[in-house]
């Protein structure tokens, strides 16, 4: 660890990468998607890919990880093969300021359908089938800020979407940093059926639900469709600073949260936004960190590049599209 000009005790980043453990032990072909792995390496984003066994054995907690993140897959194999040691091993590095950040099924473990470690419901999980293709997502104003993604204005990112989760937090503490803007609905379902996707929230953000203190738990992310897949940096770049925002006691989480981070010990702040997590609100920060001032200024002007070469898919692409037996 080291310690900022400002004071604040900053941790590397250092993420637990955890796949599906059903689909590693069948040895399940193209499983895991190399691109998480491959954003995570050309992002610079320290990582190692952990098995069932290290994690039921404390490693979250033994080895200085910032965040676990758990990738597409099949919810119901996470739940089944964790079992009540596996919950209480990923809680407790919640719980102390670990982050989490879980994709398309890591999205339904970290939901109240799963996990429960943060506020936000699953609708419509009976239909969860909802069909798989590319997609649209609009980042919000909030994504622009927390994520350095293009906001509104720019029109919606081409991502992959497939049987991700339908999420409505039940919590204004709760951040929306994307919505989606492409529907999808299974075939065995009729389309006056079921809850639209249209409009709903892509990525959920939060501070944990702690049974300890409200202040100290971890943030996480819920991510519904596969960003990794995106098309260029408007999707990969705020996914990488969503990860880097996750990871407990990261410049990046300090610069976003000044004394509200775990870890810190004088609140530095880097005067582009603090979120509140009382009361969900944005505001402004106090003090400036020159380094992450150039950062986002840099993320901004690749992803600005990138709007300009992005093919455009054509909405409502999905509707209609065939049931699917799995989530990933």
């Amino acid at each position: 660890m080291r310690r900022c000009c400002c004071g604040p005790i900053i941790t590397p980043i250092h993420v637990a990468y955890f796949p599906d453990p059903v689909k590693i032990e069948a040895l399940e072909i193209g499983y895991p998607s190399p691109a998480v792995l491959a954003l995570l390496h050309d992002a610079e984003i320290s990582y190692r890919q952990i098995g069932l066994e290290e994690l039921l054995g404390g490693c979250l907690m033994d080895e200085g990880f910032t965040a676990l993140c758990v990738p597409g897959g099949f919810a119901p194999n996470y739940l089944s093969r964790l079992g009540s040691l596996g919950a209480m091993r990923i809680r407790e590095f919640i719980d102390a300021g670990g982050g989490y950040i879980g994709l398309c099924a890591g999205a339904f473990l970290g939901s109240s359908a799963g996990l429960s470690l943060v506020e936000v419901d699953v609708d419509d999980i009976h239909r969860w089938a909802r069909g798989s293709g590319p997609c649209q997502v609009n980042f919000t104003d909030a994504g622009s800020l927390v994520l350095g993604a293009l906001g509104p204005a720019h029109g919606p990112v081409t991502v992959r979407y497939r049987n991700g989760p339908l999420m409505r937090p039940r919590s204004c503490d709760v951040l929306t940093l994307a919505t989606f803007a492409t529907e999808f609905r299974a075939r065995h379902d009729s389309l006056a059926e079921g809850t639209q996707l249209n409009g709903t929230p892509a990525i959920c953000v939060g501070r944990a639900v702690s049974a300890g203190c409200a202040a100290c738990g971890g943030v996480v992310a819920l991510v519904s469709p596969h960003l990794e897949d995106g098309e260029d940096a408007r999707s990969l770049t705020p996914l990488a600073n969503l990860i880097r925002f996750c990871s407990r006691g990261s410049l990046y989480q300090m610069w976003l949260l000044g004394s509200d981070a775990p870890g810190s010990a004088d609140g530095a702040r880097d005067g582009a936004v603090v979120q509140t997590w009382g009361n969900g609100e944005l505001q402004s920060g106090r003090r400036a960190h020159d380094e992450l001032h150039a950062s986002a200024e840099h993320t901004r002007a690749i992803q600005a590049a990138a709007d300009v070469q992005i093919r455009w898919a054509e909405p409502e692409v999905a509707r209609g599209g065939g049931a699917q037996t799995e989530v990933s």
